[in-house]
């Protein structure tokens, strides 16, 4: 059916593939990666089609083992065509939901610089993107990445969005942006303390605020006053 299901009609195609995704583990190993991923490399062109098959490779690669696909492969079978639709400006929305959920996975699979390569425009562009499901998914995923990737990266790249998003006009955005901020902020020197986490704050204070919100600003405060010997007043 696998060989056949590009002259399939599009609900045909996913309810299939859905269905091998549940299932795909009980196959061979050789024939998954001699006749299976191939087909599915093959569909990868039909857009439409990139969040059915994404959840195919989640499983090989939530497996752990390298007997389904192991790190070598994946690079060489699978990773191309994920990265290219990473860089195509017609990405799925679902997709880029499915990536982002999933980025933990990748960490096992490629290096470092690599993944910072891909995932930090799709983290900004998830931050960016005015939807909360997606923003709040970012928000969450983004503390993973934080110890991984190069200083310059996260003080030019992901600060600033996440301290945007902080006073963001969504509440729950903002929620969960100011817990980011609580968990990381110590990973930044004192000149970005001062001249852009405290600026954010300040300006986060004035708006109207939950007793949650409230109480991680203050614990942030107290914080870098403590740890960072910045003095601040909140009151």
């Amino acid at each position: 059916i696998l060989e056949t299901l590009y002259q399939r009609e599009f609900p045909q195609q996913q309810v299939f593939l859905k269905g091998l995704a549940q299932n795909i583990l009980k196959f061979e190993h050789r024939y998954i990666k001699s006749k299976i991923v191939p087909l599915l490399i093959n569909l990868f062109a039909n857009l439409q089609l990139v969040p059915c098959i994404l959840p195919i490779f989640f499983k090989f690669m939530e497996a752990k083992n390298p007997s389904f696909i192991n790190r070598e492969e994946f690079t060489t079978l699978i990773w191309p065509s994920i990265k290219s639709i990473t860089s195509g400006r017609e990405m799925p929305a679902q997709a880029l939901y499915l990536l982002i959920q999933n980025m933990h996975l990748f960490i096992e699979f490629v290096e470092i610089k690599e993944l910072q390569n891909i995932f930090i425009p799709l983290m900004i562009k998830s931050f960016d993107c005015g939807v909360e499901k997606l923003q709040v998914l970012a928000i969450k995923k983004a503390e993973s990445l934080f110890n991984k990737i190069d200083y310059n990266t996260l003080k030019s790249q992901m600060l600033p969005r996440i301290l945007n998003l902080c006073t963001d006009n969504n509440v729950q955005v903002r929620k969960h942006a100011l817990y980011l901020l609580s968990k990381t902020y110590t990973l930044f020197d004192k000149n970005v303390i001062n001249d852009q986490v405290l600026a954010v704050l300040e300006k986060l204070r004035k708006m109207k605020n939950n007793y949650r919100i409230n109480m991680m600003m203050l614990s942030i405060f107290e914080g870098i006053a403590k740890n960072i010997g910045i003095e601040v007043n909140f009151s």
